[in-house]
Order: structure tokens, then sequence, then C-alpha cells
């Protein structure tokens, strides 16, 4: 996963995780409304967390809510930002 920069390169390196209960699960890519899981899990609806995005070092997260969970195999997932920051 890369960031595009003003200057029109790239980032060296991009994380993202959903972090709940001090577990992290990476995720392949996201985008303001759903993320994509890089590794099985399963998850109930209504399930809060924290999206963890680190882009070369810099890390920023937001807490967010999973409104139809995960289901064992899925990969598509939708979240709903509860706090921003």
């Amino acid at each position: 996963m890369g960031i595009s920069r003003p200057n029109g390169g790239y980032s060296a390196t991009v994380e993202a995780y959903f972090v709940v209960e001090g577990d992290r699960i990476p995720l392949a890519k996201t985008n303001g409304s759903s993320f994509v899981v890089d590794a099985p899990c399963e998850l109930a609806p209504g399930t809060r967390g924290d999206l963890l995005i680190i882009v070369d070092g810099n890390q920023s997260s937001s807490l967010v809510e999973l409104p139809d969970g995960i289901a064992l195999g899925q990969e598509q997932v939708r979240y709903e930002v509860i706090a921003p920051f």
C-alpha cells in the first residue's frame, strides 16, 4: 500500500491495522468507509476498535465501529468513524 505525495513520489512504507483489545489485524487497504482484512478473522457486529495507519513511521488512528462485524472468510469490511482522532 502506498500514499501519493505532493512532490509526485510515494511513501516508503505504509502499514494499516484494525486494533481491537490489543490485537492488530493487518489490513490490505482502506478508504473512508471500508477496509480489506489481510488475515482471516471473525468479529461481532458493533465491535469497536482503532483504525491505525502508519505512514513512514508516523502513526494516526481513529476509533471506528464495525456495524456488521466480520464473518470468517470475509475480506471487505464496512466501518463507521466514531472519533476521528
